[in-house]
């Protein structure tokens, strides 16, 4: 599992309890290898326009939290700056799980307006179009990378977007314990892998790459066999993120994917979600 520790640890701790109860083997197991660190910025680190668009927070009719960890920061700031937040302001999320975290920051049902189908930007935008809201004025809370495109849809519309990164994330450099672990696995090891994000893709794989655990995806004469013994099964949250998998993948091996054993399967973004397919994908393995 490749989400920051904190994402990581609920569903391990789960993952792992379950794969007890079943009597799997206890070669199985689940590793929390974190692709990403989230590093939150302080309120000397935000741009002045970010301050000054905090601290007048009741300009805006909505705020869009791309993410649960931006939800997090976000209401972090309101509560160390002691920030103001109308209270006819409404929130706009993606996902049951940011919409739940919402509401456990005391925002009302009525205030928030959530993709109930699909998890992306697109699926908000057509939430957002069966609903006579009359946006005005938009502030989008985001990472220091991201896409524009829900941005550009809402300012083609004319809507006023203001967006602002509180938080960065970073690549993580596998310690020594975790090149050992990598580098000296059984030879007939298969992996089940959680990307959510493109970036953790972006940043994880070449390191790996580099340990040599991915040497027999590409399946050529000598090591088609091989590649039948070491499956890889990509588990992602969003068609991107498999999109990225094999952008990678031709980058590192400068061939095409075609000819590579590369499993890549959609998962719901929720952990019981997660939890379901891994399991019956290890039941399936035998």
């Amino acid at each position: 599992m490749t989400r920051p520790k904190a994402k990581n640890d609920d569903l391990a701790f789960s993952l792992q309890s379950a794969i007890a109860k079943e009597h799997f083997s206890s070669d199985v197991q689940v590793v929390s290898l974190p692709a990403l660190t989230i590093r939150p910025y302080a309120w000397q680190e935000l741009s002045i326009a970010a301050q000054n668009d905090f601290q007048s927070l009741s300009q805006f009719d909505a705020v869009f939290c791309v993410s649960p960890i931006a939800i997090e920061q976000f209401f972090t700031l309101v509560e160390q700056q002691s920030l103001i937040l109308p209270e006819n302001m409404l929130f706009l999320c993606v996902g049951t799980g940011s919409q739940s975290q919402l509401e456990q920051r005391g925002i009302a049902q009525s205030r928030i307006v959530v993709a109930q189908q699909g998890n992306d930007s697109e699926a908000l935008l057509a939430a957002l179009s069966e609903q006579p809201l009359a946006l005005k004025k938009l502030l989008i809370i985001r990472a220091d990378t991201g896409r524009d495109w829900f941005k550009e849809q809402l300012q083609a519309q004319g809507i006023e977007v203001y967006t602002h990164a509180i938080y960065r994330r970073e690549s993580v450099i596998l310690n020594a314990e975790q090149k050992h672990f990598f580098t000296y696995l059984n030879a007939n090891t298969t992996f089940q892998w959680l990307f959510t994000s493109s970036e953790s893709v972006q940043a994880l794989i070449p390191s790996l790459y580099n340990l040599g655990i991915f040497n027999h995806l590409f399946c050529d004469e000598q090591s088609q066999g091989r590649a039948e013994k070491i499956g890889h099964q990509f588990w992602v949250i969003h068609p991107r993120i498999g999109q990225t998998i094999v952008h990678v993948f031709e980058k590192l091996f400068s061939k095409n994917t075609e000819k590579m054993h590369l499993t890549i399967s959609m998962v719901g973004a929720e952990n019981q979600q997660i939890q379901e397919a891994m399991l019956k994908h290890i039941h399936n393995m035998g």
